[in-house]
């Protein structure tokens, strides 16, 4: 509608918005944000694997067409086989994360959850909760969580404001990866957590914050070949502006 110039997205949200409006809005990625850190936890500890999740288990995600949602769907395909990559579809349960968190800790409702940071903290601490695969294991290596995007409209007429904002990111980083224990409270400040002021710190310290997209090729190809985009992209390239498309990722 244009009433925003820059948006974000998850990893597989921004690569559907790009398949859909090529030739239209050229939606593209400025940044990444961060490496994600996504990890599957079951309140039942005879689930070891993805191989040993029952049908009638239910697992919470934060969308149907989440990352962690076709994480599991990647997951599937991996361990049953091709064709079974929706294996799991009618056993996900959409929660936020704090809800998800809660009635997993409760064993109200579910019985798994793709978690993130901070969350996975509390999910530690509570000693209710096991770890079943995360998405480095799924992907095959580092992948991006949060992702920002514009128009190839407003990325023509506005090279310096993106300039600005890569930079403005990049400076971000800087300072969580000098002061972690800063930037958690800079965290505390802007939302209402019942961590510690040092689990918040652990949780930065075991993120990777970049620029740099990772793994977006590897999403491409899945979405492509599951149906659920038209064609992957020849590169991860294509799906970003400059200068972040000249740079290291993947």
């Amino acid at each position: 509608s244009g009433s925003l110039d820059i948006g974000a997205y998850g990893s597989t949200a921004l690569i559907a918005a790009w398949a859909k409006t090529r030739g239209s809005y050229d939606l593209k990625g400025i940044a990444a944000c961060n490496e994600a850190v996504l990890t599957l936890y079951t309140n039942d500890p005879s689930i070891k694997s993805i191989k040993d999740i029952k049908p009638t288990d239910r697992i919470a995600v934060t969308g149907t067409t989440s990352p962690q949602a076709i994480m599991l769907q990647m997951a599937a395909e991996k361990e049953f086989g091709k064709g079974e990559a929706k294996r799991f579809d009618k056993q996900m349960v959409q929660l936020p994360h704090p809800d998800a968190t809660t009635a997993l800790i409760s064993g109200n409702g579910v019985t798994l959850y793709f978690a993130s940071p901070p969350f996975i903290s509390t999910l530690e601490a509570s000693k209710k909760c096991f770890k079943v695969t995360d998405g480095r294991d799924i992907i095959g290596g580092p992948y991006s969580g949060a992702l920002y995007a514009s128009t190839q409209k407003f990325a023509e007429a506005n090279p310096k404001v993106l300039a600005a904002f890569v930079g403005a990111l990049k400076e971000a980083m800087d300072l969580i990866q000098k002061d972690p224990g800063k930037a958690g409270e800079i965290y505390m400040s802007a939302e209402k957590t019942s961590l510690s002021a040092a689990q918040v710190e652990d949780a930065i310290r075991g993120q990777v914050f970049t620029i740099e997209p990772r793994g977006m090729q590897t999403f491409a190809n899945f979405l492509a070949g599951a149906g659920a985009i038209k064609q992957a992209p020849a590169s991860w390239r294509d799906m970003f502006f400059e200068p972040v498309s000249q740079g290291n990722g993947s």
